[in-house]
Order: structure tokens, then C-alpha cells, then sequence
């Protein structure tokens, strides 16, 4: 049940650790821990698994199904991943930080699975993207042990700047492949604020015509 008497503080205070999405500062520290994972391999997948979460939004049901031949430049568009899981396709931009290193990662493996084991191509085993969390999480805790690293905390951190963002609400959806909205709105309170002015949330509600702005006197902005 949603609860409505309380603050934006509040609830983000009342929700439990792990549903949390990752602050920046954890997602630099565990980028960093998975650079320090040997052997070189379990490094390169562990990195594959961290990026679809963190630069493409990916749970670990869709890191499933993505081969290296999954990954393209769209023109000017940058980098792209196509996800391929049955009933969630979809086609997302890549984070411009990660878009690089996704790239080496694709080329490395050609037509196998990211996130796979040498040799793989998808669907790889339903395990396989909670085994590298795992991995992720044990190399992480020998410097830090106040960090949880998790698939959904790092997807959920994507997923927050997405809802922060001008997205249309049903290419949100689509882009996100989302369909749990009470996750949303747990989200939503993890948004950074930016109220807008009255005029400006009027003519996105319909409230005001384009004929009706053009009046700038009456609206006290001349």
C-alpha cells in the first residue's frame, strides 16, 4: 500500500538498503573493485554484468539473452545494446561513460554471451548474472565492507536517472522495460528536486494554449 503522510526523506529512509538505488560514490568503488578481479576473464565479465545494470538499465533476466553482437553505434546516437529476452525486447543508448569499454568488451567476445562463461552464447544459465553480482560483492568487501552490490541497486540507480529525465512516460517504459510500479514509484523519491514554475507545469498539463502563452503580461513575465 502506498503510503502518502509521509515525506520524500522519510520514505527514502524506510526503504530497505537493497531495494536502494547505488549512490555514486558506491558505483565508483565497486567500477573499481571489478577492475581488480582475477583472473582477467571473470574481470571482463563481472565488468559486462556492471555496465548493462549501471550504463543500460539490464536486470539480470536480460543479461541473459545479450551476445557481443548485441552492441553497435547507432550514427551519432553512440553506443547501443539490444536486449533480446522474450516479451522485454528492446533497443537502449549506453551510458556515454561505459560506452567505450562495453565496446572493447563486444568485440572481445564477438558472437558469445557477455556476461557468459568462455564459449557461451545466450541464453546462458539463470544463475550466471548473480554469480558475477557475487563475484562483484566478495572483491569489493575486502576494502569495503559498508557497500552492497547487487543487479537491481545498480539498475535502480540508472533506472532513477531516467525518471529524473524529459522521458515521455510510455517511452520510459518502453526504454526500461519496467513493469513494477510500485518499484517506480519507490524511485521516484531518489530524484533530485527541480520544481517547475507554475506557467511552465500549466502548458504540460494542458492547461494553457500555445495562443494563451503568448500573453506574457498576463502571466506577470514581460
Amino acid at each position: 500500500m502506498v503510503t502518502t503522510d509521509r515525506t520524500p526523506a522519510q520514505r527514502r529512509a524506510a526503504l530497505p538498503y537493497g531495494h536502494t538505488p547505488m549512490s555514486e560514490a558506491e558505483v565508483s568503488a565497486a567500477w573499481d573493485a571489478a577492475q581488480a578481479i582475477t583472473p582477467a576473464d571473470m574481470s571482463r565479465r563481472v565488468s559486462a554484468m556492471f555496465i548493462l545494470a549501471r550504463g543500460a538499465g539490464a536486470n539480470g533476466a536480460d543479461m541473459r539473452y545479450v551476445n557481443g553482437e548485441d552492441v553497435s553505434t547507432v550514427g551519432d546516437a553512440g553506443t547501443w545494446v539490444a536486449f533480446r529476452r522474450p516479451g522485454f525486447e528492446r533497443t537502449v543508448p549506453v551510458k556515454c561513460q561505459f560506452s567505450q569499454e562495453l565496446q572493447r568488451l563486444a568485440r572481445h567476445v564477438r558472437g558469445r554471451s557477455l556476461v557468459g562463461d568462455r564459449g557461451q552464447r545466450a541464453p546462458v544459465p539463470t544463475s550466471c548474472p548473480e554469480q558475477l553480482a557475487e563475484a562483484l560483492q566478495a572483491e569489493i568487501s575486502k576494502v569495503r565492507t559498508d557497500v552492497l552490490v547487487t543487479i537491481e541497486r545498480l539498475r535502480r540507480a540508472w533506472l532513477v536517472e531516467q525518471l529524473a529525465g524529459a522521458l515521455p512516460v510510455r517511452d520510459f517504459l518502453q526504454l526500461t522495460g519496467e513493469r513494477v510500479s510500485q518499484s517506480i514509484r519507490d524511485l521516484v523519491d531518489f530524484c533530485p528536486s527541480s520544481p517547475l514554475e507554475p506557467i511552465q507545469l500549466a502548458r504540460l498539463t494542458g492547461a494553457v494554449s500555445d495562443l494563451e502563452l503568448i500573453d506574457l503580461e498576463t502571466w506577470g513575465l514581460d
